[in-house]
């Protein structure tokens, strides 16, 4: 196991014409409650793959949001993590 900063990264998030005017109106966007790794907002390093997650996610795809992120510090585990 080590640690590595991530920093501030240039990701893409894709969701639906509703859900993009309200996360615009109230200027954050809204933790979902279940996906691949848990309840959470989940970003792609490109917009493909954002679509992709999106329609795998069997959400309705319409607008993409360029986001920049502060990932801050990440645990990167070289084979599974066992307690």
């Amino acid at each position: 196991m080590r640690k590595i900063h991530l920093g501030i990264l240039k990701v893409f998030h894709a969701t639906s014409t509703n859900c993009a005017l309200r996360i615009i109106k109230e200027k954050k966007m809204k933790s979902g409650t279940k996906g691949m790794f848990g309840a959470g907002i989940y970003f792609a390093a490109t917009k493909n793959i954002a679509i992709h997650k999106c329609a795998v996610a069997g959400h309705k795809y319409e607008q993409i949001f360029i986001c920049k992120v502060d990932f801050g510090n990440a645990l990167i585990f070289e084979k599974p993590f066992k307690n």
